[in-house]
This record gives C-alpha cells, sequence and structure tokens, in this order.
C-alpha cells in the first residue's frame, strides 16, 4: 500500500507542478528534440490484478501443492529511447522480476508420529517492451505524452514439495507460458535537471496470455489461453539524456 501511495504521489506532483503559473520561467528545457536519447531506468510498485507489461510489475503464477497461486513480483527494467523527430519518441525496454516464497510444517499424526513437509516455490518473468509516445506542448519543465506499448513476456515457476513422515515423498512442478500484450500509455516527464528526467507512466493494458504447460513428475499438461482487458501498471522512470 505505501508502494501505491507513492506512486499516486509522484504522479499527482507532477500535474500539480506542470500546472504552475510561472510567468517569468527561465529554467530547464524538455529535451524532447529530435536526435535526443536516453537511458531509462522503469520500477513499478503500483499494480492491478489484470494487465502484465513486463516494464512493470504483474502477479505471477506459482505451482504450489494445493493448486495455482499468485505472487506479487516487482519488475524493474532498463531501455533506450529516441526521439525520431521533435516530441516523437520510441522506448525498447528489457524488464525482468522475481519472487519467491518458501514454508514449512510439522504436526502430529493419529499414531503420534511427526509429520512434517515443506514447500518452496519460486517464479521468474523476462519481458521486452517497445514504447511509442507523442510528447504534448511542454508546461515549463514538465513534458506530458501518450502513446502506444506493445510487450512479450515468458513466465516460468518451480514448486517443490518435500513430505517427510515414516518414509520420504519428494515432488516438484513447473510452469511456464507467453503472454503478448498491448497498452495505451499516459504519462509525463519532469526534468528536474539538465540531462535528466523523472517520470510516471499509466499503462492501460490488454494481454492475450498464452496456453500454460504444467510438468510435474509424469507428464505435461496444457492449460487453456485467455485474455485480459483492465487497469494495468504504474511507473517510475528515471531517465539519463546524452
Amino acid at each position: 500500500m505505501k508502494k501505491v501511495l507513492f506512486a499516486t504521489v509522484l504522479l499527482i506532483a507532477g500535474v500539480l507542478f506542470a500546472q504552475q503559473q510561472q510567468p517569468d520561467y527561465d529554467g530547464v528545457k524538455p529535451a524532447t528534440y529530435k536526435g535526443s536519447k536516453a537511458l531509462v531506468f522503469a520500477y513499478t510498485p503500483m499494480q492491478t490484478d489484470i494487465g502484465s507489461v513486463p516494464i512493470g510489475s504483474v502477479k505471477m503464477p506459482n505451482s504450489g501443492s494445493s493448486g495455482i497461486y499468485y505472487t506479487d513480483s516487482e519488475v524493474g527494467g532498463i531501455g533506450m529511447k529516441y526521439y525520431l523527430k521533435e516530441n516523437m519518441e520510441v522506448m525498447v525496454s528489457l524488464g525482468f522480476g522475481s519472487a519467491s516464497s518458501e514454508e514449512e510444517f510439522s504436526s502430529t499424526d493419529y499414531y503420534g508420529n511427526l509429520v512434517s513437509w515443506n514447500e518452496e516455490a519460486s517464479a521468474t518473468i523476462i519481458g521486452l517492451s517497445m514504447d511509442f509516445n507523442l510528447h504534448l506542448k511542454s508546461r515549463y519543465s514538465v513534458s506530458p505524452y501518450g502513446g502506444v506499448n506493445i510487450n512479450i513476456a515468458t513466465i516460468s515457476s518451480t514448486a517443490e514439495t518435500s513430505f517427510s513422515t515414516s518414509g520420504y515423498i519428494n515432488s516438484k512442478i513447473e510452469y511456464s507460458q507467453t503472454n503478448f500484450g498491448l497498452g495505451l500509455n499516459l504519462g509525463f516527464d519532469w526534468f528536474f535537471t539538465e540531462g535528466m528526467s523523472l517520470g510516471g507512466k499509466y499503462t492501460l493494458g490488454y494481454t492475450s496470455i498464452g496456453e500454460p504447460e504444467y510438468t510435474d513428475d509424469t507428464e505435461t499438461v496444457k492449460g487453456p489461453s485467455g485474455s485480459s482487458l483492465g487497469t494495468g501498471t504504474g511507473t517510475i522512470l528515471l531517465s539519463v539524456h546524452f
């Protein structure tokens, strides 16, 4: 919740800063001219259940002994942006995220024997994302924009359960899936000093969910594919322009 509030405050602060009346403003101007380029670092503390933009935060499925459950994963990314012409940028980003959990249980059965089991799960996501954004008229050092996002992501997870009583049983389930997504961006860049900007981006996303594969000790089973449309991700971006 604190991360969501922080992202929301950042976005509101950017909007309020852009609306300030400064008739004699002579500060940093947005570097949105043709040929401008920047190295971009992305982090998304704000997420929802729907949408999976790789440069963002998603809920990644883990295959536990009790079925499929979901783990929050913060996804960071690094990318490059380039202005094809004034106020028109293209950005290519690579995102990565991971999540893991471990639980241990123990109890005594009907005959007084000690029964213990351990569950370990881990998941990773790797995604490639491309944005095409059109910047609007800047407000002093703030440049608002809108655009589109295209992304593809691969998700994989492993869950292993160890069960111990009079004997020893170990089971392992592996999960993999590939998703393709489209999104609409709404954001801003605040050039707080020469050569650097801090921005926020919100993406409304559509995701085509590929057929997941579940592999255990005996077989591989494919699940159903699907799609989702809804609120997506909110991302904080730090750009170093050169």
